[in-house]
């Protein structure tokens, strides 16, 4: 087994080939005979070096808001309830959130809104 820090040319392509492909690091590790950490190590390298077989699948996940200072807990205590009530719209408009509506039962004790 290769050392977790040190792989081959061979593998490091394999890997980068493998991932473009769409597999996931845990097959490519259990192939190769290396750690999953070592084959996802290799790809965010090779990510930050520009190798463009390395590309996020997911985008979205990568993105990290500028963090915000509040000058006072109710602050942000306002724009978290916010940021809730607007995703909570969003879902009760979704098809799903429709859905959800139809098949829901309230608990006892609780009138339904139909």
């Amino acid at each position: 087994m290769a050392s977790p820090t040190l792989i081959t040319m061979r593998a490091r392509q394999m890997i980068l080939d493998g991932w473009a492909a769409g597999r996931t690091g845990a097959e490519m590790a259990r192939e190769l005979g290396l750690p999953a950490y070592t084959v996802h190590n290799t790809v965010v390298t090779a990510r930050r070096q520009g190798d463009p077989r390395a590309a996020l699948r997911n985008p979205g996940a990568a993105r990290r808001p500028e963090p915000v200072v509040y000058r006072l807990s109710r602050a942000y205590l306002d724009v978290s309830l916010a940021r809730v009530r607007a995703r909570t719209e969003a879902w009760e408009r979704s098809e799903m959130g429709r859905r959800m509506r139809e098949i829901a039962v309230p608990p006892e004790g609780e009138a339904s809104d139909a």
